[in-house]
């Protein structure tokens, strides 16, 4: 459905697990946060429980288009 919404954090830029990441995938930290709001907006719309059966980290990595992003998860 268009314009779901989803909830962050407003200091989540600031967070140390967005800065692990940001180092572990050699990007910057505005690029883990913009994958973590493309994940979690595609994990809202495709679960309604929470769960995702069959779901691969390669299949994480597709949706945020970032080899290597759900191991460093």
């Amino acid at each position: 459905m268009a314009g779901e919404w989803i909830k962050i954090r407003t200091a989540l830029l600031s967070e140390l697990e967005v800065m692990h990441l940001a180092r572990v995938l050699k990007v910057t930290k505005h690029d883990v946060v913009g994958r973590l709001v493309a994940l979690w907006g595609w994990a809202s719309g495709v679960t309604e429980d929470g769960t995702l059966p069959g779901c691969t980290l390669a299949d994480i990595d597709a949706v945020v288009e970032k080899k290597g992003f759900a191991a460093a998860l």
